[in-house]
């Protein structure tokens, strides 16, 4: 399907990934290394299991402190929204950054456990692939949408930029 894409893949220490931006929502875990994410400007300091949503036209780049594995998937616009037409990825802020105590914490555990659980069916490694896929992926989203659901101001802001850069897109 040419509207998922999950990559395992290991970036040595002092790889640069230039600014860019693309029509995919993308979610990233660090498994093991660092790797720095800059996100509209803001840095991200990825370490060991930490987990990062860039969203849609989002502007990004990144670079490698140490050597690094990572799981990533990405979904082409409008492919959650066809399965969750309540899915609004500019109210999302999904960021391990966001964690603030324990409650955070155990949530955070949770979105990433069904994150690898969906990557793992993805990648056809388990019995039932596809039920086992989009079974985790609508348990992931609406837990995603249920427990990292964000209206602050810059996240308003960036909505009207999104709107912006896809009609000049199109």
């Amino acid at each position: 399907d040419k509207s998922v894409i999950a990559l395992d893949y290991f970036l040595p220490a002092g790889v640069e990934i230039e600014e860019h931006f693309h029509d995919w929502i993308e979610f990233t875990l660090v498994v093991k290394g660092e790797q720095h994410i800059i996100v509209d400007d803001i840095k991200y300091i990825l370490t060991d299991g930490d987990f990062i949503m860039v969203d849609y036209n989002e502007i990004h780049s990144s670079y490698t402190v140490k050597p690094t594995n990572k799981l990533t998937i990405q979904f082409k616009n409008g492919f959650v929204e066809n399965y969750i037409p309540e899915f609004d990825s500019t109210k999302i802020y999904c960021n391990t950054s966001a964690i603030k105590d324990s409650f955070d914490h155990q949530t955070y555990l949770t979105i990433i456990e069904l994150y690898c659980f969906m990557f793992r069916a993805f990648s056809k490694k388990s019995l039932n692939p596809d039920g086992d896929f989009y079974g985790f992926f609508h348990l992931f989203f609406y837990t995603v949408m249920k427990y990292c659901e964000t209206a602050s101001e810059k996240e308003k802001q960036r909505v009207v930029q999104n709107i912006y850069i896809a009609q000049i897109l199109s």
